[in-house]
């Protein structure tokens, strides 16, 4: 029990984000969700094209480190720029 004192505790996460969106209009809503899917970032497939370089990229990045770290680093420090 807490005998009448206030156990209560807060937490504040304060965090950047970076937010795109676009508003549509009612034509457009109709046309459907799958119009939309088929941009590119939006589909599997190119999901999936991306996370197959991000690693092969990782793969080569950590020879590259191995040989020659400082430009490991920079090209590293690129990537996540």
């Amino acid at each position: 029990m807490n005998n009448g004192t206030n156990m209560r505790r807060s937490l504040r996460v304060t965090e950047s984000v970076l937010l795109q969106y676009e508003i549509i209009g009612e034509a457009d809503f109709g046309k459907g969700l799958e119009r939309w899917r088929i941009r590119p970032g939006v589909s599997s497939n190119m999901r999936s094209k991306v996370l197959d370089l991000d690693s092969r990229l990782d793969e080569l990045l950590y020879r590259i480190k191995i040989d020659t770290p400082a430009a490991g680093d920079a090209i590293e420090l690129l990537n996540n720029k």
